[in-house]
């Protein structure tokens, strides 16, 4: 799991990066949502492999606990400086609370939400939601 040398060397002044440990790949980002994690001052954002980790709904909170530690373990490689952390709330948690351990900033993405609906001609209706992203806010304490 961790042998070999670090694949991720560092691109940001001072050290760390900014890892993407979410659902949502860098390259589907909108531009403002790119500009704004370099304004971070991590570099560029990097996606972790595989995104965020798939958890069993039927997980128990060891379950949980054990997944976050490696995850954990396998995003420290990368030499984090800010993580966007977004997938399931428990996992969430355990990985916010594990990397804020570590000293790595963690971030979510605030987004404003557009929905619209329109009327099908056999009478259902057909809602769609836009989402906007509005700027990073830090997990707090």
């Amino acid at each position: 799991l961790l042998a070999g040398p670090n694949p991720w060397p560092s691109e940001a002044e001072g050290g760390g990066r900014f890892v993407n440990l979410s659902n949502h790949p860098v390259e589907a980002w909108p531009q403002a949502q790119r500009v704004a994690a370099r304004e971070l001052g991590a570099g560029e954002p990097l996606d972790f492999r595989g995104g965020f980790p798939s958890v069993d709904p039927q997980a128990g909170p060891e379950e949980v606990a054990a997944l976050a530690e490696q995850t954990v373990a396998e995003v420290l490689r990368m030499d984090p400086a800010i993580v966007f952390v977004s997938g399931d709330f428990t996992l969430t948690h355990a990985l916010v609370t594990r990397f804020r351990a570590e000293g790595v900033r963690c971030v979510a993405a605030t987004t404003r939400r557009a929905v619209t609906e329109s009327a099908r001609p056999d009478g259902s209706v057909v809602r769609t939601s836009t989402f906007e992203f509005v700027r990073w806010r830090e997990y707090s304490a």
